[in-house]
Protein backbone atom coordinates (compact mmCIF):
# COMPACT_ATOMS: atom_id res chain seq x y z
CA UNK A 1 0.00 0.00 0.00
CA UNK A 2 1.09 3.42 -0.78
CA UNK A 3 0.93 6.40 1.38
CA UNK A 4 1.54 9.82 0.61
CA UNK A 5 3.54 11.91 3.47
CA UNK A 6 3.83 15.88 2.84
CA UNK A 7 6.54 16.08 5.35
CA UNK A 8 6.80 19.95 4.29
CA UNK A 9 6.00 22.66 7.15
CA UNK A 10 2.95 23.77 7.61
CA UNK A 11 3.12 27.27 6.76
CA UNK A 12 4.87 26.01 3.15
CA UNK A 13 1.80 23.55 2.65
CA UNK A 14 -0.38 25.22 -0.16
CA UNK A 15 -3.80 26.11 0.91
CA UNK A 16 -7.11 24.56 -0.57
CA UNK A 17 -10.16 26.29 -1.84
CA UNK A 18 -13.37 25.37 -0.11
CA UNK A 19 -15.16 25.38 -3.37
CA UNK A 20 -13.03 23.92 -6.27
CA UNK A 21 -14.57 25.59 -10.07
CA UNK A 22 -12.94 24.81 -13.12
CA UNK A 23 -13.55 27.14 -16.33
CA UNK A 24 -16.65 25.10 -17.53
CA UNK A 25 -18.83 25.79 -14.40
CA UNK A 26 -17.58 29.35 -14.74
CA UNK A 27 -18.89 29.88 -18.00
CA UNK A 28 -21.72 28.12 -17.44
CA UNK A 29 -22.67 30.16 -14.15
CA UNK A 30 -22.28 33.42 -16.35
CA UNK A 31 -24.29 32.63 -19.02
CA UNK A 32 -27.28 31.31 -16.23
CA UNK A 33 -26.70 34.82 -14.53
CA UNK A 34 -26.91 36.61 -18.15
CA UNK A 35 -29.78 34.52 -19.01
CA UNK A 36 -31.46 35.82 -15.25
CA UNK A 37 -30.92 38.92 -16.20
CA UNK A 38 -31.97 39.30 -19.75
CA UNK A 39 -35.40 37.84 -18.85
CA UNK A 40 -35.63 39.91 -16.27
CA UNK A 41 -35.07 43.20 -18.32
CA UNK A 42 -37.58 41.38 -21.05
CA UNK A 43 -40.06 41.33 -18.95
CA UNK A 44 -39.95 44.65 -17.46
CA UNK A 45 -39.91 45.83 -21.00
CA UNK A 46 -42.94 43.42 -21.72
CA UNK A 47 -44.84 45.48 -18.92
CA UNK A 48 -43.90 48.74 -19.84
CA UNK A 49 -44.71 48.21 -23.77
CA UNK A 50 -48.07 47.18 -22.09
CA UNK A 51 -48.85 50.26 -20.28
CA UNK A 52 -47.79 52.16 -23.06
CA UNK A 53 -50.28 50.07 -24.99
CA UNK A 54 -52.84 50.73 -22.70
CA UNK A 55 -52.52 54.74 -22.48
CA UNK A 56 -51.70 55.40 -26.14
CA UNK A 57 -55.32 53.04 -26.47
CA UNK A 58 -57.25 55.74 -23.91
CA UNK A 59 -55.51 58.70 -25.80
CA UNK A 60 -57.16 57.07 -28.64
CA UNK A 61 -60.58 57.11 -26.81
CA UNK A 62 -60.08 60.27 -25.76
CA UNK A 63 -59.90 61.78 -29.02
CA UNK A 64 -62.49 60.25 -30.48
CA UNK A 65 -64.52 61.89 -27.48
CA UNK A 66 -62.79 65.65 -28.49
CA UNK A 67 -63.46 64.71 -31.97
CA UNK A 68 -67.23 64.35 -31.43
CA UNK A 69 -67.65 67.31 -28.91
CA UNK A 70 -65.62 69.19 -31.87
CA UNK A 71 -68.42 67.72 -34.64
CA UNK A 72 -70.97 68.83 -32.20
CA UNK A 73 -70.08 72.50 -31.48
CA UNK A 74 -69.49 72.71 -35.34
CA UNK A 75 -73.32 71.44 -35.68
CA UNK A 76 -74.51 73.64 -32.62
CA UNK A 77 -72.64 76.70 -34.51
CA UNK A 78 -74.44 76.20 -38.08
CA UNK A 79 -78.09 75.85 -36.21
CA UNK A 80 -76.97 79.16 -34.14
CA UNK A 81 -76.19 80.88 -36.83
CA UNK A 82 -78.93 79.89 -39.26
CA UNK A 83 -81.65 80.81 -35.98
CA UNK A 84 -79.90 83.81 -35.72
CA UNK A 85 -80.09 84.36 -39.59
CA UNK A 86 -83.82 83.51 -39.70
CA UNK A 87 -84.20 86.47 -36.32
CA UNK A 88 -82.77 88.92 -38.18
CA UNK A 89 -84.77 88.24 -41.10
CA UNK A 90 -87.83 88.64 -38.91
CA UNK A 91 -86.64 91.54 -37.24
CA UNK A 92 -86.31 93.44 -40.64
CA UNK A 93 -89.66 92.27 -41.93
CA UNK A 94 -91.66 93.54 -38.12
CA UNK A 95 -89.26 96.09 -36.85
CA UNK A 96 -91.72 98.68 -37.91
CA UNK A 97 -94.44 97.40 -37.10
CA UNK A 98 -95.27 98.62 -33.75
CA UNK A 99 -95.03 102.26 -35.60
CA UNK A 100 -96.98 101.64 -37.97
CA UNK A 101 -99.60 100.37 -35.51
CA UNK A 102 -99.17 103.75 -33.43
CA UNK A 103 -99.75 105.74 -36.39
CA UNK A 104 -102.99 103.80 -37.16
CA UNK A 105 -104.40 104.96 -33.36
CA UNK A 106 -103.00 108.02 -33.85
CA UNK A 107 -104.99 108.40 -37.04
CA UNK A 108 -108.05 107.33 -35.47
CA UNK A 109 -107.71 110.12 -32.13
CA UNK A 110 -107.54 113.50 -35.20
CA UNK A 111 -110.09 112.51 -37.09
CA UNK A 112 -112.69 115.13 -36.74
CA UNK A 113 -116.08 114.91 -37.65
CA UNK A 114 -117.71 114.64 -41.20
CA UNK A 115 -114.30 113.49 -42.43
CA UNK A 116 -113.77 109.63 -43.10
CA UNK A 117 -110.84 107.29 -44.91
CA UNK A 118 -111.23 105.48 -48.01
CA UNK A 119 -107.61 103.99 -48.00
CA UNK A 120 -104.17 104.20 -46.48
CA UNK A 121 -101.41 102.33 -48.30
CA UNK A 122 -98.12 102.33 -47.93
CA UNK A 123 -95.30 103.47 -50.87
CA UNK A 124 -92.76 101.07 -52.19
CA UNK A 125 -89.75 101.84 -50.30
CA UNK A 126 -86.02 100.82 -50.51
CA UNK A 127 -84.41 99.06 -47.74
CA UNK A 128 -83.56 101.10 -44.95
CA UNK A 129 -85.55 104.45 -46.13
CA UNK A 130 -88.28 105.74 -44.24
CA UNK A 131 -91.59 104.64 -44.15
CA UNK A 132 -94.65 106.75 -46.60
CA UNK A 133 -98.14 106.24 -46.22
CA UNK A 134 -100.90 107.94 -48.81
CA UNK A 135 -104.05 108.42 -47.05
CA UNK A 136 -107.40 108.59 -49.26
CA UNK A 137 -110.61 110.15 -47.86
CA UNK A 138 -113.42 112.22 -48.12
CA UNK A 139 -114.77 115.61 -46.09
CA UNK A 140 -117.57 118.12 -46.25
CA UNK A 141 -115.04 121.12 -45.55
CA UNK A 142 -111.40 121.91 -46.40
CA UNK A 143 -111.02 122.89 -42.74
CA UNK A 144 -111.84 119.27 -41.54
CA UNK A 145 -109.01 118.47 -43.66
CA UNK A 146 -106.46 120.94 -42.88
CA UNK A 147 -107.10 119.74 -39.17
CA UNK A 148 -106.52 116.43 -40.31
CA UNK A 149 -103.63 117.50 -41.55
CA UNK A 150 -102.43 119.38 -38.43
CA UNK A 151 -103.16 116.31 -35.89
CA UNK A 152 -101.11 113.73 -38.52
CA UNK A 153 -98.39 116.61 -38.30
CA UNK A 154 -98.62 116.42 -33.89
CA UNK A 155 -97.58 112.24 -34.42
CA UNK A 156 -94.15 112.22 -32.88
CA UNK A 157 -92.63 109.52 -35.17
CA UNK A 158 -93.78 112.17 -38.70
CA UNK A 159 -91.17 113.57 -41.20
CA UNK A 160 -93.45 115.22 -42.99
CA UNK A 161 -97.02 115.92 -43.78
CA UNK A 162 -98.32 116.70 -47.40
CA UNK A 163 -101.87 117.63 -48.89
CA UNK A 164 -100.72 115.72 -52.21
CA UNK A 165 -104.47 116.97 -53.84
CA UNK A 166 -107.82 117.96 -53.66
CA UNK A 167 -110.86 117.54 -55.76
CA UNK A 168 -114.54 118.66 -55.33
CA UNK A 169 -116.68 115.22 -55.04
CA UNK A 170 -120.12 115.93 -55.40
CA UNK A 171 -122.53 113.89 -53.33
CA UNK A 172 -126.48 113.76 -54.10
CA UNK A 173 -126.87 115.37 -50.60
CA UNK A 174 -123.83 117.68 -49.81
CA UNK A 175 -120.60 118.45 -51.61
CA UNK A 176 -117.80 116.93 -50.53
CA UNK A 177 -113.90 116.74 -51.30
CA UNK A 178 -111.85 114.20 -51.99
CA UNK A 179 -108.55 114.66 -50.47
CA UNK A 180 -104.58 112.81 -50.85
CA UNK A 181 -102.35 113.15 -47.78
CA UNK A 182 -98.65 111.62 -47.98
CA UNK A 183 -97.59 110.73 -44.55
CA UNK A 184 -93.53 110.29 -43.91
CA UNK A 185 -92.05 108.62 -41.18
CA UNK A 186 -89.05 108.91 -39.61
CA UNK A 187 -86.56 106.99 -40.84
CA UNK A 188 -85.02 104.04 -39.14
CA UNK A 189 -81.55 102.92 -38.47
CA UNK A 190 -80.85 99.04 -39.37
CA UNK A 191 -80.83 96.96 -35.96
CA UNK A 192 -77.69 95.67 -36.74
CA UNK A 193 -76.11 99.33 -36.14
CA UNK A 194 -74.36 99.56 -32.45
CA UNK A 195 -76.56 103.05 -32.41
CA UNK A 196 -79.56 101.51 -33.04
CA UNK A 197 -78.95 98.41 -30.42
CA UNK A 198 -78.55 101.22 -28.01
CA UNK A 199 -82.07 102.81 -28.69
CA UNK A 200 -85.80 101.38 -26.56
CA UNK A 201 -86.76 98.46 -28.66
CA UNK A 202 -89.90 99.83 -30.78
CA UNK A 203 -88.82 102.83 -31.07
CA UNK A 204 -87.52 104.88 -34.80
CA UNK A 205 -84.33 106.27 -34.77
CA UNK A 206 -84.26 110.19 -35.21
CA UNK A 207 -82.70 111.94 -37.99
Amino acid sequence: MYIEINLLPQSFRPKKRLVSIDARSAVTLVITVAAIGLGYYYYSLHNELSAMTSHLADLKQQEQQIKFVLDLEAEVKTLREAITERIDIIKSITSDSDVRFELLNHINTVMPENLWLQSITEQPQAQGASISFNIEGMSYSKENISAFIAGLERFEKVSTVALESITPAPLEIRDAFKYVVRVDLKSSQPLTEPAAAKRPAGRAARR
